[in-house]
């Protein structure tokens, strides 16, 4: 303490400018370069300006100098003290006091190099000095560079801002270390491997939110143990994770089944990964198709800046609006031809109904046939009433914004399906049975679930010579998460329903099959809509199934089996 007094009471050698300005020398020994430093200090506190590279190493006497830096601000209260230090646990509190002695302090993490600036000199320690101090715990190198020459004092300025504007200010470095607070910074990673930890830790501890923005379907596929792990951890938190992608397939739905995905409209060259709206990826793509993450990736970048993150979920929400929007207009467009198609179609086989029978009572006397003839005209009148009724009620569902799904018992939807298409075919004698193993078949649907029935039945009797129909159902359980469905089916992971509709009419050959649930098909008896409405609903609107078997495997003539797979209450 003596020898700090001593020079700070301002009759030391640092009076004097210089000597030799201009020059650049080596100082070798302990002694010279301790006289150096302090008189190098003394000259920097009266010109009001010193810049300072450090490592993590810290004085074996923490306290003098703590003291002796208070009073450099003491001294010159306009003195700019500017010091850029690897800030780790071991050293934290001793960069603490200079920040609150005055100090501006930041944090570079694993900087190793050493050298002090003023406006007028620079003091710099060999890296072969700092690594012998280091290994004999001397208090100072024993060897500097010293200068005033004004390129090297540039130089090193120069060096000392680029090193200064990329460094972390203190206090978010101290709250890190304190806290657990990781500092906000953006950096530019090449080393995947680095890539990979931060990026392990990134989902390891996400519990709130994950958005992202997918350049292609390959950025997952190539990385899938991380998604899974971020699957399942989204599954015991219940966090949110919504993805805008090119493409949405079944294999990507698989890896991450509970997060939202949308279609974008156009493709991108680079991901974006935002986790908990803290942390966040940027990768750039070279090639973003590319099989390994080597030949893909052309840059990283790391963030925690908030201001970067905030742009970039604005950014995200923009689009995720667009194409919500988008899907808006197109679920909005399908509901009015769903809406249309049901009308069109129904309507349609009842004034066929009426219109045949009108021709034949102006002919027919009066008699039994007669009022048999007035009867199906009344009963299709009273069917065309009774679906005017149910376009009311399907209109309003269709109109709304959400769908609303609920627990629907599927024996009473099956039973008011078969009353209707009884009452407009009052000619035709419908023989029907139902078996579900005693099992209470509750699936999540809506009303509109009748409208499927409607049409598979009506369709029976359609295809089904003479006068007597056959319709058999079944009703299984199935415990196998959906895996005996096909391509089309959007849900995978869940449990279902199977309920199996036969009948004994003229089949449907096999390269009809998948056809038969388009719109309008050319070889169809009536509208051809009838099952275009089951795809729309079952597939569409509730996430199951729909596939067309022959009764009788490769005689399709023999009648026909439609299947359909509805989700069962989790």
């Amino acid at each position: 303490m003596d020898g700090v007094d001593q020079r700070l009471s301002g009759k030391s050698s640092t009076d004097a400018p210089p000597e030799s300005a201009g020059e650049t020398k080596v100082v070798k020994g302990e002694k010279n370069v301790e006289t150096l430093a302090y008189a190098f200090i003394e000259r920097a506190i009266a010109s009001s300006y010193l810049a300072a590279l450090a490592d993590n190493k810290i004085p074996n006497e923490t306290e003098p100098a703590i003291a002796y830096t208070r009073q450099m601000f003491v001294r010159n209260p306009g003195l700019k003290f500017q010091l850029v230090a690897d800030l780790q646990e071991e050293n934290v509190s001793y960069y603490k006091a200079l920040a609150e002695a005055g100090v501006e302090v930041r944090h570079l993490e694993g900087n190793k190099v050493s050298f002090a600036l003023s406006k007028d000199e620079y003091l710099a320690a060999p890296l072969s000095a700092v690594e012998e101090q280091a290994s004999s715990g001397a208090s100072i190198p024993r060897e500097v560079v010293w200068s005033t020459r004004q390129d090297v004092i540039s130089q090193a300025d120069q060096i000392f801002q680029v090193m200064w504007k990329s460094a972390t200010p203190a206090d978010a470095r101290i709250r890190q270390l304190e806290e657990g607070v990781e500092p906000e910074a953006t950096l530019v990673i090449d080393d995947l491997k680095r890539v990979y930890e931060l990026g392990k830790k990134m989902t390891e501890e996400c519990s709130e939110e994950t958005l992202m923005i997918l350049a292609s379907e390959k950025t997952i596929l190539r990385n899938k143990e991380s998604f899974q792990s971020l699957a399942d951890r989204q599954r015991r938190l219940g966090f949110p994770i919504r993805i805008l992608a090119p493409t949405v397939d079944r294999s990507l739905t698989e890896l991450l089944p509970n997060a939202t995905w949308r279609s974008m409209d156009k493709s991108i060259n680079v991901s974006i990964l935002i986790y908990d709206r803290r942390r966040m990826f940027i990768t750039q793509y070279s090639n973003s198709e590319a099989e390994t993450t080597e030949q893909a990736v052309s840059t990283n970048i790391y963030s925690t800046s908030k201001p970067t993150i905030a742009g970039l979920v604005s950014v995200f929400e923009a689009l995720w609006g667009e194409t919500e929007l988008r899907e808006k207009e197109e679920r909005s467009r399908k509901q009015a031809q769903l809406l249309q198609d049901v009308l069109t179609h129904d309507i349609r086989n009842y004034n066929q109904i009426i219109r045949f029978n009108s021709d034949l009572l102006e002919v027919e006397p009066d008699g039994p046939r007669r009022e048999k003839l007035l009867k199906m005209m009344t009963s299709a009148i009273e069917g065309s009433t009774s679906l005017i009724e149910r376009a009311k009620k399907l209109g309003k569902i269709t109109s709304e914004e959400n769908v609303q799904l609920r627990p629907i018992n599927v024996k009473e939807s099956l039973d008011r399906s078969l009353a209707l298409v009884r009452h407009a075919n009052p000619d035709r004698n419908i023989e029907y049975s139902y078996s579900s193993d005693g099992l209470e078949a509750q699936a999540i649907c809506d009303e509109l679930l009748d409208e499927a029935f409607v049409n598979i039945f009506s369709n029976s009797v359609r295809y089904t010579k003479g006068n007597g129909v056959s319709i058999d159902v079944q009703v299984e359980k199935l415990d196998k998460d959906g895996e005996e469905m096909n391509g089309s089916a959007r849900a995978t992971k869940r449990h279902y329903w199977k309920i199996i509709v036969t009948d004994h009419g003229v089949g449907v050959p096999d390269e009809l099959k998948e056809k038969a649930f388009r719109r309008y098909l050319d070889s169809a008896i009536g509208s051809g809509l009838g099952l275009s409405i089951v795809r729309a609903l079952v597939v569409e609107r509730y996430a199951g199934n729909v596939m067309i078997k022959d009764r009788v495997s490769g005689r399709y003539s023999e009648g026909t089996v439609v299947e359909i797979w509805l989700q069962r209450p989790s």
